[in-house]
């Protein structure tokens, strides 16, 4: 392999980290959000519950009796969307996953015709990469 061709693949092979990188920056926020709103719901969900718990059991009026309906309406409701939000999370997730494997494939191959040193340096700047994002977590 003559000299052009490794330093196309050296430049393709930083360009997929790069990509990679960006990929899991963006899974960070994504599951923060995720986080943020789901508890938003299942707190409204738990009002709600707390609501139908302290109405009487026994001897309702009719008043009671519509506000139980409201409020079980109010919980299957946020129950919808929190599976609606949860199915959101996990559709972009996967998606971010295919397109990581996708790339880490790429990657494999890019890196086969480079040179050990090249190798080297690459995967030490992805692992500083790496060290640096385990420790702000």
């Amino acid at each position: 392999m003559d000299r052009r061709a490794k330093i196309a693949a050296t430049e393709r092979a930083g360009e997929l980290l790069r990509r990679i990188m960006q990929l899991e920056d963006r899974r960070e926020p994504l599951l923060s959000a995720y986080a943020k709103r789901s508890t938003a719901v299942l707190d409204g969900c738990g009002r709600h519950v707390l609501i139908v718990a302290s109405l009487p059991n026994s001897n309702r009026s009719e008043a009671e009796h519509l506000r139980l309906e409201r409020e079980c309406e109010a919980i299957e409701a946020a129950l919808r969307a929190y599976d609606r939000l949860t199915d959101r999370y996990e559709q972009a997730a996967a998606r971010i996953e295919r397109q990581l494997a996708k790339l880490l494939e790429e990657l494999w191959l890019a890196l086969r015709p480079i040179g050990a040193r090249e190798r080297g340096r690459l995967v030490a700047a992805f692992n500083f990469w790496l060290q640096k994002n385990e420790s702000e977590d």
